[in-house]
């Protein structure tokens, strides 16, 4: 599936408007994810800093969105944060080195499973149905459908470097 990049920041804030969202919503929800990793000590089990980050993120991206008409969602134990018009939901992944990064395509940090693979599978066939045009969420509300959008959040241990991106890719 080919996807766009949307670097320039007036560009990504205009797409983000047209998906109801602004870029503080998803900064803000990965900074609070972020706060959460730190504040993790070498007592806690070795996986945990990137459990609690991921998890904190989740919910700060729905504490941030909720009050917008956003709901939480948990459709077969994958925790979704999904528009009013149930057109676009947002799902949140540890991404890879290439997150964050303008001249390269993010992935996820490790495979993941079919839940997460099916709904890329139906962006993919979105993207097809409607060819050229970018998708809005009035599109998909007449064919009663939804994009779905993976938050990638990485974090560059020798950097010390947080970066972030919304992608519909999915390794």
């Amino acid at each position: 599936m080919e996807s766009v990049a949307y670097v320039v920041p007036m560009d990504v804030r205009r797409r983000l408007a047209e998906l109801g969202l602004e870029e503080q919503h998803l900064l803000r929800a990965v900074q609070r994810g972020q706060t959460a990793r730190l504040s993790c000590t070498a007592n806690h089990p070795v996986l945990f800093p990137g459990l609690c980050a991921w998890s904190e993120t989740v919910r700060a991206l729905r504490e941030e969105l909720i009050p917008l008409r956003w709901e939480r969602s948990d459709e077969d134990n994958l925790p979704f944060t999904v528009n009013p018009d149930r057109t676009v939901a947002i799902a949140v992944a540890t991404g890879d080195e290439a997150t964050g990064l303008r001249d390269r395509i993010p992935c996820t940090k490790s495979s993941k499973g079919p839940r997460t693979a099916n709904a890329v599978q139906r962006n993919g066939l979105q993207y097809s149905l409607f060819g050229d045009i970018r998708l809005q969420p009035e599109h998909l509300k007449k064919i009663n459908s939804r994009m779905t959008f993976l938050l990638l959040f990485h974090w560059d241990i020798e950097l010390r470097q947080l970066r972030c991106s919304s992608h519909v890719r999915s390794t």
